[in-house]
Parts: structure tokens; C-alpha cells; sequence
């Protein structure tokens, strides 16, 4: 009779899920491979099981460690024409924002499977504002904030707050733009400009437009819409007789504010800075292409740690920067050029220590990947995950992974833009959720498309074969890494069975010579 089979991937406390089950008595015919849901048990990570009833037979192979998990489509009234970053709340769900669903955008939230996905909040594009491009976080008080780049009491794009179940939406801030306000209106649509809530619980981000030289502003406020402050107001000249455009303390920033480990607030701006070289009124040999700041959270002792200048390595920097846990701020640009280089307007990821020195381009694209103007992530390992919104194999884009010294660099996925989803194009940088993958959007042609990657470490259950007496359980993973075999008779208890170095071959062959009766389960983990 034919095997059947289910591949539906499940999940243990925040693990991905493969197990596989081998009756040690009595064999049946027939063998079902299925893959289900388990009740959490256990603290380790990215466990990857496969369930196999019966005696015998091989596991099924799992298949890539990508997986589109929802299409916001035009169809459904889910379109996003560019997507935005997501995040993982505290009730487990993600929520993001589309930029045109239902015409002016909208806040949705949906399970980490694709499954209940719900429109939360629907724009108007009036007083409520319109086309929300960067997302939303969620506060201390549990409550979701995001802004809106256009309309408003002063069409300049608004700054709001809903509960996660889209109730009580309220305007924080309208914004009203030159010279005295910030504005969102005519951003860069692929810029973050994610905002942050602060050690002291206040929120914080920026604009890329507004202020006193109309080239952006880093603001305050507080969760309830008082105190909103102006921190810094950048564009403002260096040298009266180079002009601001070329030389100056920085413009138009683009990636959102961090909170350092030494309560600094750490940015980027798109253009501007200190690294062009002024012969003078109107007079540039190269020009300044973007800067890393940094001031305190009350917007003093602004400072720029690095000046980027264009046709001399990398510029243009539209990410949000992180802080690794060596302490050190990591970010990606745009554009990496110089007379060595045969690559141009590839992109960059860098290095730079909080005082602005150790600067270091770890990597620069080529024809892998190119324009990395997403947010890196730090994975459990300790390796940089990212996105490029162009470059590979089809030229849609990548996921990528490299260290955080600029070693092992590696193409994860390459985006197909092929049926059924058309996925391609990233549309911002990744997040980790509870359940150890990596989850992220990207724009298609019909909206974005959800979708789920999990590190390259996470191992797959092969096969578990009947020999003599024992067992011979065989799974895979990466060459390397420590991972822990682990068995039980009843799905809920598990007991670790031996923990191993994985060999180069990636494949690991054991032997359970004692195998407990009338069943045996057997699961994998990968030990971060």
C-alpha cells in the first residue's frame, strides 16, 4: 500500500519541530510519516523532529528551512506596496503594516503558521494619517505605537498608538513639519525609521524631513503624547563656504534610534557628514554620503562617530544600526566604491566600536546580493543574519549570513519570484521569534509575502532504522556545532540521550542499544 505522509511544521516552546517515533515491538505495515504540534517541554532550541509510526522506513527528508507563510495579497484587500518590519508581541503574535491596504495603508497582526491573519486598523488618510511604512513596536504598557508618513492635521504624517486587538487608536502627534516640526512626508520609502522606546520609558525616532534646515529631526515623547521634544535638528552647515548638501553634521536620516548599553542613542543619516573634501565655495573632490551620530537621550553632546563618503567605500545609509554583544555597532550601506573595487553601488556591511573608532567594512557585495539597506539581526550563534533588496541569482534579493568579524559569509535563499507566492524583493530586515526562526516580508507584485527561515543550524531528523535490537537514529546538521539527541516514550518527558560535536560530513549516526519498549521517540537539538 502507498506511504503516506504529512509535512505540516510544528513548533516546542519555541523550537521548530521534526520529530520521529519508532514502535520498538510489533511492526505495522504502513508507516505514516506525519509532523505535529507539541506541548513545550523543554528549553533547548530549534529542535527538529519527524514522527514515523511503526518500526521502520525513513524519515522524510526535510525540505529548505524556508518557508512563505502568508501572501498579503491584492485579491483580499492585504496589499502592501512596500512592506515594512515586522515584530513579535508579547501575546505571541507578529504585527506589521502594509502601506496601501484598503487604500491608505493598514496594522494587521497573524500567527506565526500564516494562519488568523487580521486587518486591526484600517487609515482613512485624514486626521489619522496615512501610509505607515515603518512598522510598530510594542510599549512596556503592552500597547502598539507606530507613525504614519502622510496626512495628519498637517499632512506631514502622524505619530499613534492602538491596543493590539485595534481598539482605542489615538493620535499622539501630528506633525507640522519646516522649520519648527519634524515631517514623514516624501521619505524614502525603503528607509526604517523605526522608533524606540527608551530605558526611561519614553519613545524616541526620527524624521527625514522638517526641521529648522528642513533635512530631518530626532524627536520625543511620551506614551501618552506629552513632552513631545525636538532632540536634534539635523543639516546644519560645518564651513559657511562648502555647501550644507556636501559637508555638513549630517541629513535626512533613515535607519530608527538604538539605545547603546551605555544609554547613548545611536543613528544614521542618509547623506551629509564630515568625509567630503571642500576646495572651497561649491568645490568637491568627493562628497559626504552619510554619517553614524550619536548624543545622549535629551538630544546632548551630538557627535559624529563616522562620516561615509561617496566613491571611497561605503555611503548611504538608510538601516537601523545594532549594538553586537561585543558591544560594537554593526550596520549595512547602501553603495560600496573605490578605485580597487570593480563593484559599485553593491552595499556594505560594517563595523564601528561606540567612540567611533575600529571602523571596518566586513563585507561588500557583489554579485550575490546588493543594496543591504535592511536592519542586521545577531542570531544565537553569534552570526550576523541580514536581507538585500536586490542581488542573487535572480537579482530578487537574498537572505545572507556572515560573522561578526566578516568570516563565513553565506547565501541562505535566494528569493525566486516564482509561483505561487512571487515572493521577492526583502522589504526590511528579519526578527526572531520565541520560536528561534527568523521571520520577515517581502514586496511582490500582488502585496508582501510572509515568510520564515531558520537558522542554518537547525537540524533535520533522517532516518530512525531497527538494527537487531537497537535503534540507529541519523540526523543532520551543521559541521561543528553541538547538538543533543534526546528520546522518550510518551512525547511529554524527555531525557537526553548523548550530545554531540556535529562531524564535517554533517551527519550523525547513533545507536540506541537499549531502546525502551512497547515505543521510543527520538528528537534533536541544536545547543546554541
Amino acid at each position: 500500500m502507498k506511504q503516506e505522509s504529512n509535512t505540516q511544521i510544528g513548533r516546542q516552546n519555541g523550537c521548530r519541530t521534526r520529530r520521529q517515533e519508532s514502535l520498538s515491538t510489533q511492526p505495522r505495515e504502513n508507516p505514516i510519516a506525519q509532523r505535529r504540534l507539541l506541548t513545550p517541554s523543554s528549553a533547548l532550541k530549534h529542535f527538529v523532529l519527524v514522527l514515523v509510526l511503526g518500526l521502520a522506513g525513513p524519515a522524510m527528508l526535510a525540505s529548505s528551512h524556508y518557508q512563505a507563510v502568508l501572501s498579503l495579497d491584492a485579491q483580499n484587500n492585504r496589499t502592501g506596496a512596500e512592506g515594512a518590519p515586522l515584530i513579535q508581541a508579547n501575546d505571541g503574535l507578529l504585527y506589521g503594516t502594509t502601506e496601501n491596504g484598503t487604500n491608505y495603508g493598514t496594522v494587521f497582526r497573524v500567527r506565526k503558521d500564516g494562519t488568523g491573519y487580521q486587518i486591526i486598523y484600517s487609515f482613512t488618510g485624514a486626521a489619522d494619517g496615512g501610509y505607515p511604512r515603518s512598522g510598530v513596536i510594542e510599549g512596556n504598557d503592552g500597547a502598539l505605537y507606530g507613525t504614519a508618513t502622510q496626512a495628519g492635521a498637517g499632512n506631514y504624517g502622524t505619530f499613534f498608538r492602538l491596543n493590539k486587538d485595534g481598539t482605542g487608536f489615538r493620535v499622539l502627534h501630528s506633525f507640522s513639519g519646516y522649520p519648527n516640526d519634524g515631517s514623514h512626508l516624501d521619505e524614502e520609502t525603503s528607509s526604517e525609521n523605526e522608533l524606540l522606546q527608551g530605558s526611561d520609558g519614553a519613545l524616541y525616532g526620527i524624521t527625514q524631513q522638517g526641521g529648522t534646515y528642513d533635512l530631518g529631526t530626532a524627536y520625543r515623547l511620551n506614551k501618552d503624547g506629552s513632552g513631545y521634544t525636538i532632540l536634534h535638528h539635523f543639516g546644519q552647515p560645518i564651513q559657511a563656504d562648502c555647501p550644507a548638501y556636501d559637508w555638513d553634521y549630517g541629513q535626512e536620516p533613515c535607519g530608527g534610534l538604538i539605545e547603546g548599553s551605555d544609554g547613548s542613542l545611536y543613528g544614521t543619516a542618509l547623506v551629509g557628514g564630515q568625509g567630503g573634501i571642500c576646495d572651497g565655495p561649491g568645490g568637491f573632490n568627493y562628497w559626504s554620503s552619510g554619517v553614524v551620530f550619536k548624543m545622549a537621550k535629551d538630544g546632548s553632546g551630538y557627535t559624529i562617530l563616522h562620516s561615509f563618503t561617496a566613491g571611497l567605500g561605503a555611503s548611504y545609509l538608510k538601516a537601523t544600526l545594532i549594538e553586537g554583544r561585543d558591544g560594537a555597532l554593526y550596520g549595512t550601506a547602501d553603495n560600496f566604491a573605490d578605485q580597487s573595487c570593480p563593484y559599485i553601488d553593491s552595499g556594505a556591511v560594517f563595523r564601528l566600536n561606540k567612540d567611533g573608532s575600529g571602523y571596518q567594512v566586513l563585507h561588500f557585495f557583489d554579485a550575490s546580493g546588493d543594496v543591504p539597506s535592511h536592519r542586521l539581526l545577531q542570531g544565537d550563534d553569534g552570526a550576523l543574519y541580514g536581507t538585500t533588496g536586490r542581488g542573487g541569482t535572480n537579482d530578487n534579493g537574498i537572505v545572507y549570513t556572515l560573522g561578526n568579524d566578516g568570516t563565513g559569509y553565506k547565501v541562505l535563499y535566494t528569493f525566486q519570484h516564482q509561483p505561487p507566492y512571487w515572493e521577492y524583493y526583502p522589504a526590511r530586515g528579519l526578527v526572531k521569534a520565541s520560536d528561534g526562526d527568523f521571520y520577515g516580508s517581502t514586496v511582490g507584485p500582488g502585496g508582501q509575502v510572509i515568510y520564515r527561515i531558520s537558522p542554518s543550524q537547525t537540524p533535520d531528523m533522517l532516518t530512525v532504522r531497527k538494527s537487531g535490537d537497537a535503534m540507529q537514529v541519523v540526523f543532520s546538521g551543521a559541521s561543528g556545532y553541538n547538538y543533543q539527541l534526546l528520546r522518550s516514550t510518551d512525547l511529554k518527558t524527555w531525557s537526553p540521550f548523548t550530545t554531540i560535536t556535529m562531524p564535517a560530513s554533517g551527519f550523525s549516526t547513533n545507536l540506541d542499544n537499549s531502546p525502551p519498549t512497547p515505543k521510543a521517540f527520538y528528537r534533536a537539538a541544536w545547543l546554541p
